[in-house]
């Protein structure tokens, strides 16, 4: 007849069992991975940031080009050579007596942008 007693289960097969070195090497390498995952995060948001901050660069000057352009053509649509050249001297804008009229109004147009 058939006993019903199971075999004995060694208790120890179920853990794993890990030296104090090998334990300590895993636990440095998960450190090591969570900060060195961190590291490279904090990279890219820097990455993001310049390059970010180089394309608002880009977008702001695009803006002020576009707004002295208008500026000068608003000028030569609206102003005479004499006004344009009494206001060129005025700010002292070198070489004014021999522009032309569109030269004039550009000048202008790129020194009142930078005031």
């Amino acid at each position: 007849m058939k006993s019903n007693r199971s075999a004995p289960t060694n208790p120890r097969r179920d853990t794993i069992q890990l030296n104090p070195i090998t334990l300590l090497a895993l636990i440095g390498a998960v450190v090591a991975f969570i900060l060195s995952s961190a590291f490279i995060a904090v990279l890219w948001v820097g990455f993001g940031a310049a390059i970010g901050a180089l394309v608002g660069w880009v977008v702001q000057r695009l803006g002020r080009d576009a707004a002295t352009f208008a500026e000068a053509v608003d000028l030569t649509e609206h102003a005479t050579l004499d006004e344009l050249q009494r206001e060129a001297s005025e700010m002292e804008v070198p070489g004014r007596s021999s522009m032309t009229k569109a030269e004039l109004a550009k000048a202008i147009a790129e020194h009142r942008a930078v005031l």
